[in-house]
């Protein structure tokens, strides 16, 4: 495996499901790995429902950040 997208920590279901949803809408839009992981954090920051860090910092990129999933 390239790369692989993990949690630090334990995050709660729905909110990673979010995180999860945002990452991949933005891979399939042609985004890099890292761009589509730096957009997502900031919509979820941004959001009333899932601004608190602890939904969204958990995620983050071991590999290859520069790589488009759908090439």
């Amino acid at each position: 495996v390239e790369n692989q997208l993990v949690s630090l920590w334990e995050v709660e279901d729905r909110a990673t499901r979010a995180f999860m949803e945002g990452f991949y809408q933005r891979t399939r839009e042609g985004l890099s790995i890292s761009e589509s992981i730096h957009r997502t954090r900031q919509e979820m920051a941004n959001s009333g429902e899932w601004n608190d860090p602890y939904f969204w910092a958990a995620f983050v990129l071991i590999g290859d950040g520069k790589q488009r999933l759908w090439e």
